[in-house]
């Protein structure tokens, strides 16, 4: 199983990908140039969005619109009008030294953020839990950078990406309340396995693991076991999710962050989109608000 060079590009840290095949969209992030990026799925009409802050995710929502996670709000944003609506800020909670970063939804519509030390290096990142109405929760703190999350077919288990430390975590989760228990580390990452970032689960309830700075990502059943690896031609490899018409492509962002001039000599297509045909089965993303299914 292979990779190939969808889309060449230079993003700086791209990430946060998302696949709407009802729509024959892909959209991604440019984290710190600040940037929404539409395509096609094929890779053609690029549209770029220049948003007003670092942007961490990009998510569906049950209306037209699109939720996007930027460094301390979360708003909606119609790509065509280009109106936003505030969903929640967090500016007054969140230290001036953080940002947001991944993102997902859960089956009843519920945003899950996870926010972070711009630098990765104080635990005062938080995972927060965002209801439709805009309430927002703290359910978990004293990360330095987190990734993911994302949630078993079921609902009852939530994979959290602690990247600093390695370590996917599991937390076994009440869908109906959001409440977290039992936190376990799921995955631990080797001295050569990279750092978990972005991640998504397919419809065999494996968990897909995006391995920045060693370039590839892998698949785990759900008791933790790894089962598959692909590798791809650059070291930093940050998101992943399924799309095509059956859902049996995974889509992956790349980033040219931290690598220097020769190692951007060695990798020129870092920062580019990737795709692996016939990976496997992938599950359409939940989505935002109160029609959630």
């Amino acid at each position: 199983m292979e990779s190939r060079l969808l889309l060449k590009r230079e993003e700086l840290l791209g990430e946060g990908i998302l696949c709407l095949p009802d729509a024959d969209l892909i959209a991604w992030v440019d984290i710190l140039r600040k940037k929404l990026i539409l395509s096609d799925s094929n890779g053609d009409n690029i549209r770029v969005l220049k948003q007003p802050s670092e942007i961490g995710a990009v998510l569906p929502s049950v209306t037209d619109d699109l939720i996007l996670v930027l460094r301390n709000s979360v708003i909606s944003f119609n790509p065509l009008s280009f109106s936003n609506r505030e969903i929640w800020s967090a500016a007054e909670v969140e230290p001036r030294t953080n940002r947001f970063n991944d993102a997902t939804v859960d089956r009843l519509g519920n945003l899950w953020v996870g926010s972070m030390d711009f630098d990765a290096k104080s635990p005062s990142g938080i995972l927060y839990r965002i209801t439709p109405e805009g309430e927002a929760n703290v359910m978990e703190t004293g990360f330095r950078c987190i990734n993911g999350p994302a949630f078993s077919i079921n609902g009852k288990t939530i994979y959290v990406g602690d990247t600093m430390n390695g370590q996917v975590l599991a937390f076994d989760h009440d869908p109906v309340c959001g409440s977290l228990t039992n936190k376990r580390v799921h995955i631990d990452f080797g001295i050569f396995d990279g750092l978990p970032d972005g991640m998504t689960v397919d419809a065999q309830d494996n968990l897909w693991v995006c391995q920045i700075t060693a370039g590839r990502i892998s698949c785990f059943n759900s008791s933790g076991i790894k089962v598959r690896s692909i590798a791809l031609p650059v070291p930093m490899v940050t998101s992943c999710c399924f799309g095509g018409p059956e859902l049996t492509s995974l889509y992956a962002t790349t980033a040219r962050i931290i690598l220097d001039t020769p190692d951007l000599n060695a990798f020129p297509d870092s920062g580019s989109i990737y795709l692996i045909e016939s990976a496997g089965k992938g599950l359409k993303p939940n989505k935002f608000g109160k029609n959630a299914s």
